[in-house]
């Protein structure tokens, strides 16, 4: 406990917490009105802390302190972006399991990285003596083993938004969706139809399980208002993943989900499949019934024409007809002899 309090008091606080995560469920974020937008929006946490979880400290004032001592040489560098997101982003209790891993690698102070939205900063562009400055830092080590964050599977996450007016406003759509689930604009893409009335826009967001801040969780969030004047929402579909989705294809297209929250309004979309499925019913139904009338036509016809149709032979009076008829050798009065209600083709 000792080294790991000793650790913690010499990483930077956002960065202690990315490396040594000593938290048991994921919590909600209030944000700080000078951060709002650009905190995550549920962090690991101890079950003692308050919910939701506060960071009083983020403000401008301890902003604009903070950056000479983040990148002495280039204060720049430190962006209010950074600034504001002192801890990985959560989506589950299961992101909040104690790591295991290794110290970082040395090259990874060198150079800098990112981890689920945390941004380390290149210690060979804020430092005059980076080397010794990471070799200092108990969060990065030239021992092996050591852990290197590198970019994973990219996952492809969307979802449809329905909007009454799209194209008239589409260069605004991307900054304002990219705001509103809190990402770069740049992880952003967009597939819409041509224009009409109603049209569903969906938005793909790429993540990589290792670099990217979670998507999912805030995409499953959008509200109809989140977009802001001038759009106007109709409907929100789940979120869904886009799989084959190719960035690199100069064309694409992805398969348009049906709004699950608004089934009336896919029912517009198909208005043309309920009039052709009745008229087919209907014409069905009259074939069938022309059927029927036909084959009872054609029976009528074929008992009409057989010489012995209709004959019903009945008890001791009609026995010699029947044997006449028949050519029958059986004598009449034959008490073996009994027909009785017995229809003869």
């Amino acid at each position: 406990m000792t080294r790991m309090t000793s650790m913690m008091a010499r990483l930077p606080f956002w960065f202690a917490l990315c490396v040594v995560i000593c938290a048991d469920r994921c919590i909600q974020v209030a944000e700080t009105r000078f951060c709002a937008g650009l905190m995550p929006l549920r962090v690991c946490a101890s079950e003692t802390r308050p919910v939701p979880m506060t960071y009083p400290q983020l403000t401008e004032e301890e902003f604009q302190a903070r950056r000479d001592e983040r990148c002495p040489l280039e204060p720049s560098y430190f962006t209010k972006d950074i600034f504001c997101y002192p801890r990985p982003e959560c989506t589950g209790d299961a992101d909040c399991v104690a790591s295991t891993d290794p110290p970082l690698c040395h090259d990874q102070c060198l150079n800098g990285t990112r981890l689920k939205g945390l941004r380390i900063l290149p210690a060979s562009v804020c430092r005059l003596n980076a080397s010794g400055y990471c070799d200092d830092h108990a969060g990065f080590t030239r021992q092996q083993p050591c852990t290197t964050i590198r970019p994973g599977r990219v996952r492809f996450w969307a979802v449809t938004i329905v909007l009454a007016e799209y194209h008239a406003h589409a260069h605004l759509f991307v900054p304002r969706f990219a705001k509103a689930i809190r990402v770069r604009p740049g992880r952003v893409r967009v597939s819409a139809p041509e224009q009409r009335r109603a049209t569903p826009v969906t938005a793909i967001v790429s993540e990589d399980q290792a670099i990217d801040r979670p998507c999912k969780y805030a995409m499953e969030r959008l509200q109809a208002g989140s977009l802001g004047p001038p759009f106007v929402v109709i409907s929100i579909s789940a979120v869904f993943e886009a799989r084959g989705f190719d960035i690199s294809a100069p064309s694409w297209r992805v398969e348009e989900e049906i709004p699950r929250s608004h089934p009336a309004q896919a029912a517009f979309d198909f208005w043309y499949i309920w009039p052709t499925t009745s008229f087919a019913f209907v014409f069905g139904f009259f074939v069938i019934i022309m059927v029927q009338q036909r084959i009872k036509e054609h029976n009528s016809q074929s008992k009409s024409q057989s010489p012995s149709h209709g004959i019903i032979y009945d008890g001791k009076a009609d026995q010699d007809t029947y044997q006449r008829s028949q050519g029958s050798n059986t004598p009449p009065g034959d008490s073996t002899w009994h027909v009785q209600n017995t229809y003869f083709q």
